[in-house]
């Protein structure tokens, strides 16, 4: 690890910034334009994706012959773009996992399942106690309306149909995956929990995580299209999942995770254009790389890409 030192960059006007894109060989033709996106965007934020236009291993951080301003910012569009639609994807499918969940448990075990100890494993990563805290800290001060009114009438925690609205994803997935597997009542509804989106429940544990990834880096509008993902899904291996039938390659790159959410899109609702939108978005943006995205050659021919007659539903 290298020595830490203090941070003596000088901040830079917006004309400092521009002509330092100039410098390391950007074209930027129209200065007030490049004013008022640098403006609303920032240089920092709009930097990053030029990296991606740089020369390789550039120790000057020059740019590749005939780079332009609209170069970068048409690959800030594109990812911007790309969050939303992937986002209104992963609302989806967030939504059906609460559902999923609440339900299947509150049938096998009540309401207040999560409050059971029973059904939980300690370890030195979870703590039921410290959790069941949690849980009451988020009810304290939720100001949802349902949650307002349960204080004031109820002394019980709230029924999991309540609690899951207000926890996020990641919370959900963290009690999730920490419930005990050997308990048999566990396991049936987890079964019945995964069998709603078509898929094992090895598989299910597999990719709540990477769904949290991408909801949290879509919200909170982080980089997506050539980000290198800490969690990646398994892949299916069983015929009656549907999958695209080439080799999606590297897992930690975006289209790996793409192909997890049309899988789900496919249970959630069967006649979505989410997957039209997408072929849409990669045509109208045919210039940017799709290989850093880890996309195949000629994916969209696959068949687990096809787009169905029209008429289908959002």
């Amino acid at each position: 690890m290298p020595e830490l030192q203090s941070y003596s960059k000088p901040a830079l006007g917006i004309d400092e910034q521009i002509d330092l894109f100039v410098r390391r060989g950007m074209a930027v033709p129209d200065r007030d334009r490049a004013r008022h996106y640098l403006s609303y965007i920032s240089y920092y934020r709009l930097s990053i994706y030029a990296r991606a236009l740089q020369v390789d291993d550039s120790a000057d951080h020059r740019y590749r012959p005939g780079v332009s301003f609209d170069d970068m910012l048409n690959l800030y569009t594109f990812d911007r773009e790309l969050r939303l639609l992937v986002l209104d994807a992963i609302e989806r499918i967030e939504v059906a996992i609460r559902a999923a969940i609440a339900y299947a448990f509150s049938i096998a075990a009540g309401p207040g399942w999560y409050a059971d100890a029973s059904l939980f494993r300690e370890s030195d990563r979870f703590s039921h106690v410290d959790e069941i805290a949690r849980i009451k800290k988020i009810c304290r001060h939720s100001q949802e309306e349902f949650m307002k009114h349960h204080r004031e009438n109820y002394l019980a925690l709230p029924p999991s149909w309540k609690m899951v609205e207000v926890m996020t994803v990641g919370e959900l997935e963290r009690i999730f995956l920490n419930m005990d597997a050997g308990n048999q009542l566990v396991k049936d509804a987890r079964y019945r929990i995964a069998g709603k989106f078509g898929i094992p429940v090895a598989l299910f544990r597999s990719w709540f995580k990477p769904v949290c990834l991408l909801r949290n880096t879509c919200a909170h509008h982080g980089r997506l299209w050539n980000r290198k993902l800490i969690y990646h899904p398994e892949l299916p291996h069983i015929s009656r999942i549907a999958w695209a039938a080439h080799n999606v390659g590297n897992r930690q790159k975006l289209y790996t995770c793409l192909c997890m959410v049309q899988c789900l899109m496919l249970k959630i609702n069967p006649y979505s254009n989410w997957k039209a939108r997408l072929l849409a978005l990669m045509t109208r943006h045919a210039d940017v790389p799709q290989a850093q995205m880890g996309f195949p050659s000629d994916w969209q021919h696959d068949p687990f890409w096809e787009v169905p007659v029209a008429g289908g539903q959002t």
